[in-house]
């Protein structure tokens, strides 16, 4: 997986920050399968909206304008909150580090 460094702005959804609030932390990128989207299981975070056992991009969960446009990211563990944080929206920014691993940059 490729982690670059992100800025994360207004959580704009239900959930872990208010409006306005700045985090700062790492955004994981595509897996090795392309319809996958995955952070690191060990951590306990992955996109099960677009799972590979529900049919990845083509399950019934993944059919939102936001995945069908390719509008999100899988994150670390800290940044996954047991997963109370899925749905969330963020400004993320990418600051040219090269990939690492599986992952693509940008």
């Amino acid at each position: 997986m490729s982690f670059a460094k992100s800025t994360l702005v207004a959580a704009l959804y239900a959930g872990s920050a208010s409006a306005g609030t700045v985090n700062h932390g790492k955004m994981s990128m595509w897996s090795s399968t392309p319809d996958t989207l995955v952070g690191y299981k060990s951590e306990g975070s992955a996109c099960k909206y677009a799972d590979k056992d529900m049919g990845g991009l083509s399950a019934p969960t993944a059919q939102t304008p936001y995945i069908k446009a390719k509008k999100y990211c899988a994150v670390n563990r800290g940044m996954f909150g047991g997963g109370e944080i899925c749905g969330a929206c963020y400004r993320i920014s990418y600051n040219g580090d090269q990939e690492q691993g599986l992952g693509r940059p940008g």
